[in-house]
């Protein structure tokens, strides 16, 4: 099956309240139990001006597995620009209800902007909830090259059903930039909530987030994450300087005081290294030797100026001088990708890796 080069625009749910306000640009409802929708390509569609109410522009839920969303245009939607959905209790075609994962399948190249709850009545009013990205309750997912730009929430990889994950998702090689609340998001939002497990974030650029000022910095950790891979990734905050935030205190996340591996990144914030600031097990830390301690993470981590090409545009390519150049970690091409966001070799031609979305030569 696939959906090729449509425009899906102006759709409109003008009662916008949950749960019974739905809209949808592109849907996918794999609701038979037996028979899964597989070999799915999504492509080349552009998705716009949509008011979906409770639901999503373009999304994935249930029993859809062997997919592709690809080189799509999602943008000024006021919920969720892409989702691959899981653990909701569906109707079966055949009677009954059951629940499914969106499964194996890669959300790649897509330019995501303009996404916001802001203003959308489903929502209380000056709720941002709204992600560019959002893998809830899938699982063994690829999310790479792709631009999210002044969404709610960049990407979020959570699961809002109690006792359940989502799981083995890759994060790779993606921009992420001017959102509303956080670049990158794991865990479930509150403790009710299920978590993430075993998620590899690697090799992304996150720039000026939390343009709100919610106190989410760029990477938010919230409840029960464990076994995370978060390397080569650049992040870049505002003036508010807020890095890592893994908020959640040992009281109300029990058996979740380790989020897994974070390490050989790349930090800074407008206002200089010395703005910068941590969060870890919800108690703060401004420098970045009192958060190592408390956390065990980012042990080879610089704080340090990325050297953008222009922040003002911005080019987030960075100097040829640049700290970024060619010290990340070299992990598997399974893990890390064959490209970078520009589709250029991954590994420089000496075998090294930069910090970030992008690699030289």
């Amino acid at each position: 099956m696939k959906v090729l080069d449509n425009r899906v625009h102006d759709i409109a749910n003008w009662i916008e309240s949950c749960p019974n306000g739905n809209a949808f640009g592109i849907e996918v409802y794999a609701n038979d139990a037996a028979n899964s929708i597989n070999q799915l390509t999504i492509s080349g569609n552009e998705v716009d001006h949509l008011r979906t109410g409770c639901s999503e522009s373009l999304s994935l839920t249930g029993n859809v597995e062997q997919w592709t969303i690809s080189g799509n245009v999602v943008h000024d939607n006021d919920n969720i620009g892409i989702a691959a959905l899981g653990f909701e209790t569906m109707s079966g075609r055949n009677g009954g209800t059951f629940q499914s994962q969106a499964r194996d399948g890669v959300i790649s190249g897509n330019s995501v902007y303009n996404i916001s709850s802001l203003g959308n009545t489903a929502y209380p009013a000056g709720d941002f909830s709204a992600d560019g990205i959002y893998v809830e309750g899938g699982t063994r997912i690829v999310i790479e090259r792709n631009l999210v730009n002044k969404a709610d929430l960049g990407i979020e990889l959570a699961c809002e059903t109690k006792g359940k994950f989502t799981s083995d998702v890759i994060a790779r090689n993606n921009l992420v930039m001017y959102s509303n609340v956080t670049g990158i998001s794991l865990g479930g939002a509150a403790s009710g909530n299920g978590g993430t497990q075993n998620a590899t974030v690697v090799n992304n650029t996150l720039f000026r987030n939390d343009t709100q000022a919610t106190g989410s910095g760029e990477f938010q950790i919230q409840f029960h994450v464990s076994g995370t891979v978060f390397e080569n990734n650049l992040l870049y905050a505002t003036t508010d300087g807020l890095l890592v935030n893994f908020w959640p205190g040992t009281t109300n996340n029990t058996g979740y005081a380790n989020p897994g591996t974070i390490d050989h990144n790349l930090y800074f914030a407008d206002g200089g290294a010395g703005n910068a600031n941590w969060v870890w097990l919800g108690r703060t830390y401004t420098s970045i030797s009192n958060y190592r301690a408390a956390s065990g993470a980012d042990k080879l981590t610089r704080l340090v100026n990325p050297q953008f090409a222009s922040l003002t545009v911005p080019d987030l390519h960075v100097s040829s001088s640049s700290a970024a150049r060619g010290t990340g970690l070299v992990l598997p091409a399974s893990t890390v990708g064959a490209v970078d966001y520009d589709g250029l070799p991954r590994l420089s031609s000496t075998g090294v890796i930069d910090i970030g979305a992008y690699q030289q030569p």
